[in-house]
């Protein structure tokens, strides 16, 4: 009769199982793997790879956007930084053109009979605001005022063209004079060799003082009356539209 031997255990081995199903339990798995004659497992594999050192000159912080649709990379920490600087110049110039936009102006037209129109642009500052300059260019509210005229003009002998000017009363005790200037640049200081006209206008004085700047046109056929009155100051001075 044959009888089943169960094998002998080796040394510093541990089994499970019992009878035939016995078999060593190894202490880890890459030892069951060698002994088996398995090749490693991923994890081995793994942990054996070299690891790359990361370059710090090429790494770079970046920005990523949170939608998953925008996933892609957007901007270097450089980029950010200029394209904050330049966010921050165009809000700069839009707030800047909106406070001027939104500066408070007046309009004095004249409407000549065959439709075409003259006016003017003034800011009407208080009276007690400012003090006119004896002798020099006034610029009322900072700017100066702003003829836009669509029939050529006369005025004292000058011809103005169609298009816009700019323009300066010239305060005196006695006689105003007033410019009327080619440079429409905003901020642009006066600049006398561009003037067009120039004049001695009539002033008188009334009774009642004006409580701010107050400027109006005055139309009979061709001519346009423009009258400036400040404080208690009243200047007259006629522009003459050219025939069609």
């Amino acid at each position: 009769m044959l009888m089943w031997r169960q094998p002998p255990r080796l040394s510093g081995t541990t089994h499970v199982g019992t009878g035939v199903f016995a078999r060593p339990a190894w202490a880890c798995p890459e030892q069951a793997q060698r002994a088996e004659g398995a090749k490693p497992g991923r994890n081995a594999q793994l942990q054996a790879r070299p690891r790359k050192t990361p370059n710090p000159q090429r790494s770079t912080s970046q920005i990523l956007f949170p939608s998953a649709h925008f996933g892609a990379t957007l901007l270097p920490q450089r980029g950010l930084a200029m394209f904050r600087a330049r966010y921050v110049v165009a809000l700069f110039i839009l707030f800047t053109l909106a406070a001027i936009c939104s500066a408070q102006q007046s309009t004095a037209t004249c409407n000549l009979d065959d439709g075409r129109q003259v006016y003017i642009r003034y800011h009407p500052i208080n009276g007690k605001a400012e003090k006119p300059p004896f002798g020099k260019p006034w610029t009322p509210g900072g700017a100066p005022m702003t003829l836009f005229t669509e029939a050529p003009l006369d005025f004292a002998g000058s011809a103005i063209p169609l298009g816009a000017y700019s323009v300066y009363p010239i305060p005196a005790k006695e006689k105003w004079t007033l410019v009327v200037n080619k440079n429409v640049t905003p901020g642009a200081p006066y600049d006398e060799k561009q003037d067009i006209a120039r004049a001695t206008i009539e002033t008188d004085q009334i009774s009642q003082p004006a409580d701010a700047l107050e400027v109006a046109f005055a139309h009979v056929g061709l001519r346009c009356t423009l009258r400036i009155y400040y404080g208690k100051t009243a200047t007259f001075a006629d522009f003459t539209a050219k025939p069609q």
